[in-house]
């Protein structure tokens, strides 16, 4: 997409309940939205495990670079259906209120746990919604 006087780069949110430290986020989602990020503006909204927190600092650094803007929360299944219930419920408030104030175009929601948030969200503000699956969720764990 070339940017021109009149015309205005597509922006997305990209929710990813895998994490950019987990070396399937970094080479699947990661490598994909640097490239996306030269012509559009990406708002990546991830889900990260506290065991990575170390790697942050420099994730944060990655994706400044690539002028990727990115939200993270931390997530645990500690507590199973309660852990997922209260996780859904805070990333859907915090990614509501960013939607409302960067208003995209564009809500890319990979796997299916994130496509419940950007469903609700698109339907909301009435905007686009892509559903990325490249793989069953099981199928994607086993390391």
């Amino acid at each position: 997409m070339v940017v021109g006087i009149n015309s205005k780069k597509t922006k997305i949110m990209y929710i990813s309940l895998t994490g950019m430290t987990e070396p399937l986020g970094e080479s699947q989602v990661l490598e994909y939205l640097e490239g996306l990020s030269a012509s559009h503006d990406i708002y990546l909204y991830s889900f990260e495990r506290q065991k990575d927190k170390s790697l942050l600092l420099s994730l944060k650094q990655r994706l400044a670079r690539s002028n990727i803007r990115w939200k993270y929360q931390f997530y645990s299944n500690k507590y199973g259906v309660f852990s997922a219930f209260s996780i859904h419920l805070f990333a859907f408030f915090r990614l509501f209120l960013w939607a409302m104030f960067i208003k995209p175009d564009i809500f890319h929601c990979r796997s299916f746990f994130p496509a419940v948030l950007g469903f609700s969200l698109a339907k909301i503000m009435r905007k686009k919604i892509l559903f990325d699956i490249r793989g069953f969720a099981m199928e994607e764990k086993i390391e």
